[in-house]
């Protein structure tokens, strides 16, 4: 609908594809149905081609009911009279039933009707069975129905012996998620099946299948409902039949069958899910607290799932009143076992008003929920959206600490404006977050001195200078300091403080104790247990053995050991390591004899998703890095307009400059000034080259003096 309310004359044809009974033409006939009942100003013909022989203007013509008369023998003279004739001045065909074989003849009446003219737009359902026929496709919209067709209703009509053939048979549900279109069969429930006529919202349809199940149904959907609330995405089916006793196949079936779940595999011994908007409207019908005191008595069920937070889950979720005391060591043991995805959960309670009261019960503890909840958005990575939660938090609650140490400020209110402080740093604001910074420390309270907190502000000075690159002497003079400082007894502090310092001597290529440094951080490691620390060291550890050992085997074996850590954790770090991995098999393929394709795939589909995070939530420097290893990449493989990359380039060194033309991150500016150069086939100004043996950016000096592959570094 969108698509052609929006229709413009460069996008003017769209697709609907998948496999043969997959739900093209139940939802094209939707589409043409919806489409005559709402008045848009629009004429539609649903036009479907059957046989290989057959004419698709000729069908056409025979579904308008032009007469013969007329002699219209091409597509463009076609367009011509609708244009003189037709009621509305816009009109859409809807041609279905075309197969691979049909494809291109479909594709030329369509680009010859909208070319003709501009009133005119084009909706064809084809079956693809191989992405070979699907090139013109990525050309223009293109729509793939979820499963629930032509298949489906006639397995439907084998296990009730009925035939299906009035539309009022068909229960149409949309879950308002793109391609996520579910065709329901009204069988039993109701005299007449609902359609999207009469019943205007998912929530109305799903009460109305809610209300017709039976109770053993019933528990089933308010079950994975409110798993799906409490972070499990799956269950294994026989859990439910533990879970509940009395249900039997027959009820999952039933639920099955009403689209309110699905199968991962479509058999019995697999995994049962709900979609996540389809589970905020089944909670509407259930209730919570015996929601609540079913998944409490199924506890032996269920605990290995949890991951050890079941019984806080439960407890956040029911009416049970517990202290303040109570409140704060919940949240305390949270944040310290790094359960952010959890303690982000929380937050999702407390939206839709299921948060038990008693946690946020005291301002104290109010304070202490909003900063857990702030730092876990950090720890998962997500700058943007922690960013704004601060400001809506500033807006409702005046209380928040500001920018102003005090001599009674307490080790929360600390902890609060170095979250603030960080923030800023995350939100690309360096030169602020420094002068933050500087002012804190210049009014620290006493009780701090010397202690854990005036530590944690150095290092993030340190670390954002790292990032600017244009002071590292002062960054590792800053580091040195705090190695040196035996009061810091914070294990992961310490941790940081020592790949801070190999990650620059690395970036300097000048010696250092490298293996007495990743000792210490090895003995650290087995102190701390799981952290997002431990996969940053590891990160650089796969530096130094590229770079020291020369061993680019190794790793990206250590990546990819990291990689496998990380796949249920979330942490941020994640995307760094996409991008190492990234550089390790750009580097690795720059000297294979044989430039292979499906290497470069995988290499630009990792510098992507190191992007995709970076663009939503503004990481410059990951963003920048990864965008000039793509660029590199093309020029490696051969497979590069000049023109277009140049432009790209230019582009990242307008991002990379403020208002004043200063160069925010000075390694990614320098980075971007050798691609660019790269891509002109000139000789490397020599100033630029003493500026960067200057500087020690070993890698660009070296590439510049000696060629070869440049190692792209994100500090």
């Amino acid at each position: 609908m969108q698509f052609i309310k929006d229709s413009s004359e460069r996008r003017r044809i769209f697709y609907v594809t998948g496999k043969k009974g997959i739900g093209k033409t139940l939802l094209l006939l939707r589409l043409a149905n919806d489409l005559a009942k709402k008045k848009i100003c629009t004429t539609v013909y649903y036009v479907e081609i059957e046989g290989k022989d057959s004419s698709i203007l000729h069908k056409c013509l025979e579904m308008i009911g032009i007469p013969p008369d007329e002699k219209i023998g091409t597509a463009a003279s076609l367009a011509a009279y609708l244009d003189q004739a037709s009621r509305y001045p816009k009109i859409v065909f809807i041609l279905d039933g075309i197969d691979r074989n049909r494809k291109r003849d479909a594709d030329k009446f369509a680009e010859i009707l909208t070319n003709s003219s501009k009133n005119i737009s084009i909706i064809i359902g084809i079956t693809i069975e191989s992405l070979v026929y699907s090139q013109t496709i990525t050309l223009y919209g293109n729509l793939k129905p979820d499963i629930f067709g032509c298949l489906h209703l006639h397995e439907l009509e084998k296990v009730y012996n009925i035939s299906i053939t009035d539309p009022e048979k068909i229960l149409r549900l949309s879950s308002g998620i793109p391609t996520y279109v579910r065709i329901l069969i009204d069988l039993e429930h109701q005299n007449r099946a609902l359609n999207l006529s009469n019943i205007e919202t998912i929530d109305e349809i799903i009460w109305q299948q809610y209300s017709f199940f039976s109770n053993e149904s019933k528990k089933i959907v308010m079950l994975m409902a409110y798993l799906k609330l409490m972070g499990v995405d799956s269950l294994p089916e026989r859990k439910i039949y533990d879970i509940i006793p009395d249900s039997t196949p027959h009820h999952v079936c039933a639920v099955l069958d009403s689209s309110l779940i699905y199968r991962e595999n479509d058999t019995r011994d697999g995994n049962i899910r709900m979609n996540d908007l389809v589970a905020e409207s089944c909670r509407k019908c259930c209730n919570k607290n015996q929601a609540v005191e079913m998944i409490k008595n199924s506890h032996e069920h269920l605990e290995n799932i949890f991951d050890g937070t079941l019984n806080v889950s439960l407890l956040m979720l029911s009416d049970t009143h517990f202290s303040e005391e109570t409140g704060r060591e919940i949240l305390k043991n949270l944040l310290d076992g790094k359960q952010y995805l959890f303690l982000e959960r929380l937050w999702q309670y407390e939206q839709i008003g299921y948060l038990n009261s008693s946690l946020k019960e005291s301002h104290s503890n109010n304070q202490y929920f909003n900063y857990c909840y702030l730092n876990s958005l950090l720890q998962l990575g997500q700058y943007r959206r922690a960013y704004s939660e601060l400001a809506r938090l500033e807006e409702i609650d005046s209380a928040l600490p500001t920018l102003r140490p005090t001599e009674n400020m307490n080790a929360e209110d600390f902890d609060m404006l170095f979250l603030i402080i960080d923030l800023h740093h995350l939100s690309n604001r360096f030169s602020f977050a420094i002068s933050e910074i500087d002012a804190f420390l210049q009014h620290l309270p006493k009780v701090f001195k010397n202690q854990i907190q005036e530590a944690k502000l150095l290092y993030l000075k340190a670390h954002i200078l790292k990032h600017q690159g244009s002071d590292l002497l002062l960054a590792d003079n800053i580091l040195r300091g705090l190695d040196k400082n035996t009061n810091i007894q914070n294990l992961e502090l310490q941790m940081k403080i020592l790949y801070s310092r190999i990650a620059i001597y690395l970036f300097w290529d000048t010696s250092f104790d490298y293996e007495a440094s990743f000792n210490r951080i090895d003995t650290l490691a087995k102190e701390i247990g799981e952290s997002p620390v431990i996969m940053h060291a590891q990160r650089h550890r796969a530096i130094y053995t590229l770079k020291k050992l020369q061993d680019i085997e190794s790793a990206l074996t250590i990546v990819n050991n990291a990689l496998r850590s990380l796949e249920k954790t979330q942490y941020r770090i994640i995307y760094d390591l996409y991008f190492e991995k990234a550089e390790l098999l750009r580097i690795k393929s720059y000297a294979a004899e044989n430039q292979n394709r499906k290497v470069k795939n995988e290499i630009l589909s990792l510098y992507n998703q190191a992007i995709a995070f970076a663009d939503e939530n503004g990481d410059l420097n990951l963003r920048t890095m990864s965008q000039l290893g793509k660029i590199l990449t093309l020029h490696q493989f051969h497979d590069i307009i000049q023109s277009e990359q140049l432009n790209k380039v230019q582009k990242i060194m307008t991002d990379l400059s403020d208002e004043a033309h200063n160069h925010v991150l000075s390694i990614n500016y320098a980075c971007a000034c050798y691609v660019e150069n790269l891509l002109r086939g000139g000789e490397i100004d020599q100033n630029q080259t003493r500026y960067w043996e200057k500087m020690q950016y070993a890698d660009l000096a070296h590439a510049a003096q000696h060629g070869g592959p440049v190692k792209l570094t994100v500090m």
